[in-house]
């Protein structure tokens, strides 16, 4: 069997700069595999906990907008991937590295969907979670603070003046209601007209004069 190679003078393959163009470019569709993986983890992971930490409700949209962009990229990304795969010549000497390259593009492509499940369902249990915080600005103590959360009583109990109180509690459907005893006066109101499972934070605030105030944390 006989094998024919093209060198010049030098003996160099006059096909060696084609060879390595072309070994370039089929780099470049591994490359975007990997940025098309990285970029979706990156954004929706730091969204994700400037999120936890501002608790910002535009953080929230762009979220649904990081998911949106990370399902595109995985698809640019899969199909540099398939280019790769298919443009790299199938001799032995690259086979293991062909495989390497493609699990480690891949499972970062795939790592982006449990992440995303991950991200999705720990903000929905958060949500879920209504948080009210009672502040007693006032000179006497708070005798009695009894919040009604869609039916379920959530006992508070007793304020020293000056100080404040955090409850959190999972909501149902229906709404939410406080009432509070505090030098022979008894004050009650609705914190939320109507709640359907969703959290927020309110602040109840009883003043110097006995007065209170009711607002969006």
């Amino acid at each position: 069997m006989n094998f024919a190679i093209s060198c010049n003078d030098e003996g160099v393959d006059d096909n060696f700069p084609s060879t390595m163009s072309y070994m370039r470019k089929n780099m470049r569709a591994y490359k975007i595999s990997i940025v098309c993986g990285v970029t979706p983890l990156l954004v929706g992971t730091s969204v994700f906990v400037l999120w936890l930490i501002t608790q910002w409700t535009i953080l929230e949209e762009i979220g649904i907008f990081t998911i949106i962009g990370g399902i595109v990229l995985f698809s640019i990304g899969a199909i540099a991937l398939v280019l790769h795969t298919l443009g790299r010549n199938k001799t032995s000497e690259v086979r293991s590295s062909l495989c390497r390259e493609n699990t480690r593009a891949a499972g970062i492509l795939l790592l982006n969907f449990p992440v995303a499940l991950l991200i999705v369902f720990l903000v929905s249990h958060i949500q879920s979670y209504y948080t009210i915080i009672v502040k007693n600005d006032s000179s006497y103590q708070i005798d009695n603070f009894v919040i009604n959360s869609t039916g379920n009583i959530i006992l508070v109990g007793i304020i020293p003046s000056r100080q404040s109180v955090k409850k959190k509690f999972k909501v149902g459907e229906g709404r939410i209601t406080f009432k509070a005893s505090i030098n022979g006066k008894v004050f009650e109101d609705t914190i939320e007209g109507y709640v359907s499972g969703s959290g927020d934070k309110k602040v109840v605030t009883i003043r110097q004069d006995q007065s209170y105030s009711i607002q969006k944390y």
